[in-house]
């Protein structure tokens, strides 16, 4: 039995990411609020990624590699750029993202002169 593992938009542009052996069955399921707990008052959800996968362990490892995506790693993937997952760390990609991520982290907050008048 072949096993996919699919990207829904939520109604409120949020990305679920989730496995299944018939994706037009869980895509009703999602919009007659029968599917995951995350998808049901974010109705209509709309098939934007589908990917075949040998089997559900493979599914399940796929599934949660994806999950660890940023939204922005999501939405390459979704558009057709090459995304390196996690099991993949040396990437060229994977290490700019990861240092931006690090440099964004470690940035003080900027307060403006108004803030500290006020104070």
């Amino acid at each position: 039995m072949p096993w996919f593992l699919y990207i829904v938009r939520c109604s409120d542009e949020t990305l679920y990411t989730g496995i299944t052996t018939d994706i037009d069955r869980r895509i009703k399921e999602h919009n007659n609020q029968k599917g995951a707990f995350y998808t049901k008052n974010k109705t209509p959800v709309k098939l934007v990624y589908q990917e075949p996968v040998e089997n559900r362990s493979s599914a399940l490892k796929r599934e949660r590699a994806i999950k660890s995506l940023t939204r922005l790693e999501k939405l390459e993937l979704i558009s057709g750029i090459q995304v390196a997952l996690p099991s993949d760390p040396r990437t060229s990609k994977n290490r700019n993202i990861s240092a931006f991520l690090k440099r964004l982290k470690k940035r003080p907050a900027r307060i403006s002169e108004n803030r500290l008048a006020k104070a």
